[in-house]
């Protein structure tokens, strides 16, 4: 299995008496920007890939002056994760620093999974790994001795994801990798849970995300698309009236790429979409 060169986050956290989250060198982190970013909400996606571009620079330099480019990994079917829209804001970032080097530009590289919509974050170490080891994991295809591949996540609790992307990736390359982070925690194998609670910090529901669908600040994600289909029916439907009638054709071509099992305890909230898509 591909062996992680170097780990690199823009936050070291950990655990503290009472579950608090400490940083490790004095600089705050802003959990409540997080927990935006979980949800897609673009400025906050922004500001913290801004951020993981720097410290990638600073501690991978080679990821802006290789002859090799970086290729961030991400990994989703129909809908991204927040931490591909990361990856994407990140990655403008590098190749902006790259084309001032006169280097050619890096890009993503995508590993297929099956969807699913179960609250990851929120599931005990055990479940997660259930979760990741029914993903199939077929990847774009790339000549490995020609890049340098970058696992891109927004956190590191349990390192049950980490070693997914290395397992799928190790059927195409032995080389090394890096795996960057915006945050890490360094005591959490007893707190898997803290990453639920990260991710609720400020949203922990689809209702307080309103404002920021009302200013058009949310890209469609698959933390967005799970909990339009678990709401409330009135709730569904003041985000429909809200959603932009684009965020709404994105929405319902992703959703005929999800097999009708996956999507059948949403059959509601599914067809209401779907009817809304049909009216734009």
């Amino acid at each position: 299995m591909p062996e992680i060169e170097s780990v690199v986050a823009v936050y070291d956290l950990y655990v503290g008496q009472h579950g608090c989250i400490e940083p490790t060198d004095g600089e705050q982190f802003d959990d409540q920007a997080y927990s935006r970013m979980k949800y897609g909400v673009i400025p906050d996606a922004k500001d913290f890939a801004d951020k993981l571009a720097t410290t990638l620079c600073e501690s991978a330099p080679e990821l802006v002056y290789g002859d090799a480019p970086p290729h961030l990994v991400v990994a989703y079917e129909a809908f991204p994760h927040a931490a591909t829209l990361l990856a994407h804001f990140c990655l403008d970032a590098l190749n902006a620093e790259r084309a001032r080097v006169a280097q050619p530009e890096g890009k993503t590289l995508r590993i297929y999974t099956n969807d699913y919509f179960e609250p990851y974050s929120h599931r005990p170490v055990t479940e997660r790994r259930r979760i990741l080891e029914r993903q199939r994991g077929d990847v774009d295809p790339v000549d490995f001795s020609m890049i340098t591949p970058v696992i891109v996540d927004d956190i590191r609790v349990t390192g049950s994801q980490e070693t997914w992307f290395r397992e799928v990736l190790s059927h195409h390359t032995d080389q090394s990798l890096f795996a960057a982070y915006v945050a890490r925690f360094l005591n959490t194998a007893q707190h898997p849970e803290i990453e639920g609670k990260l991710d609720d910090a400020d949203i922990d529901t689809i209702e307080k995300l309103l404002p920021y669908i009302k200013e058009g600040d949310v890209a469609v994600t698959h933390k967005l698309v799970r909990d339009l289909l678990c709401a409330p029916r009135e709730v569904l439907l003041r985000c429909l009236d809200h959603l932009s009638p684009e965020h709404i054709t994105a929405i319902a071509e992703g959703l005929t790429r999800i097999t009708a099992e996956t999507l059948e305890p949403y059959s509601a909230n599914h067809q209401t979409i779907m009817r809304q898509a049909l009216l734009i």
